[in-house]
């Protein structure tokens, strides 16, 4: 913000540039995502996001880092299809869940790392000392990956070489909740998009409410990120081992998911209105044990009722939903920060997000229970 001369709204303007670009080629892209091999997204994920870094390290302007988040997004719009698709193919149906837990922690697990180490390389030596460390990380990340799927044995197209391969014994006329696969997946796409507007305004917000508003460190504030990363990790475990997720009680899994952040934006606001930071520490534990987890019961959700082929493509729809979501949240956060020149309206914003994630899970247990009831 120092550097290039922005307000706080404009903050969030790195995260929908990312996330638009990341949500449009998912949906763009997901025709592909079931045929392209494991190496080649390893190179567009990994290699991408160096590229991305190196362009924040090196660029002068604000244009240029702009376009960096552009980059880094339409590469990251592969991570989830291709994981996705090497836990449904190498996994037992028994296990699957838990294994898209573990997989999907990782995106927490990074969150943590970048919530301590950024801010902290950042004292050490700036933020493009930062950038480069960061261009260095994902480039050992891409030759890690390759050499182990080279070990493998596993560097072929990421499909089912059957195409009448299935996932769990299911064929794709198969349903789950009384919905067939094609309303699932719009319904997942329309909820996964509302979900995801509030947990990228929060996730892009969180630490600046608590340096701006709360007046605490910046140490402080990276940690938060770090506290609901680590709490997402241990919860979105302890929720992919339940047996939920494998029944028709994934709807109320999920509404109780989401009922949860709306507890952790009324927390935040709280905190707000009473300058209590011990407020904020709640929302954000909650944020962290409820919110985070959403993404990846959808993704259990996925693996479990779709066949080999249409996994990716399935995938790709969905996480194109959540992308725009995660676009559009701090969009609409830093203009309600600018409109109301506060964090408090920002953050009952946030909060409808989540409001309107429930009206849809209302909306598919009432469809599927009319389906599920037809003759």
């Amino acid at each position: 913000m120092e550097q290039y001369s922005i307000s706080v709204s404009q903050f969030g303007y790195f995260a929908v540039v990312l996330f638009s670009s990341a949500g449009l080629a998912s949906l763009l892209l997901a025709g592909i995502a079931d045929r392209l091999t494991v190496v080649l997204q390893l190179i567009l994920v990994h290699g991408g996001t160096a590229v991305a870094f190196l362009l924040v390290a090196v660029g002068s302007r604000l244009w240029v880092i702009l376009f960096a988040a552009g980059v880094a997004g339409a590469c990251q719009a592969f991570s989830t299809p291709i994981t996705n698709l090497i836990v449904a193919r190498s996994v037992s149906a028994s296990l699957r869940p838990s294994w898209i837990g573990v997989k999907q922690s990782g995106v927490q697990a990074g969150q943590v790392v970048a919530g301590i180490g950024f801010p902290a390389l950042y004292l050490i030596g700036g933020w493009r000392f930062a950038c480069l460390v960061g261009a260095a990380f994902a480039v050992m990340l891409l030759v890690f990956g390759i050499l182990i799927e080279k070990l493998a044995g596993e560097a072929r197209e990421a499909r089912f070489p059957d195409p009448a391969s299935t996932v769990n014994g299911t064929s794709d006329g198969e349903v789950i909740s009384g919905l067939g696969l094609v309303s699932q997946t719009l319904l997942l796409t329309g909820f996964t998009f509302m979900v995801g507007i509030g947990i990228q305004s929060t996730n892009v917000y969180l630490s600046l409410f608590a340096v701006e508003r709360l007046e605490m460190s910046l140490v402080a504030g990276g940690v938060a990120v770090s506290v609901a990363g680590g709490i997402a990790i241990l919860s979105r475990l302890a929720f992919t081992r339940s047996t939920w997720v494998l029944q028709h009680r994934v709807q109320t899994l999920l509404r109780g998911l989401v009922s949860g952040g709306v507890v952790a934006m009324a927390a935040l606001i709280l905190a707000d209105v009473l300058h209590a930071p011990v407020l904020f520490w709640v929302g954000t534990c909650i944020h962290g044990a409820t919110s985070l987890v959403i993404i990846v019961v959808v993704n259990s959700v996925i693996v479990q009722s779709r066949s080999g082929r249409g996994i990716g493509l399935a995938t790709a729809v969905v996480a194109g939903g959540t992308y725009l979501g995660f676009a559009s949240g701090p969009l609409v956060m830093g203009l309600l920060l600018s409109m109301f020149d506060g964090f408090l309206w920002a953050w009952v914003g946030v909060g409808t997000g989540y409001i309107g994630a429930f009206l849809i899970l209302l909306a598919w247990g009432w469809w599927g229970s009319r389906v599920a009831g037809r003759p």
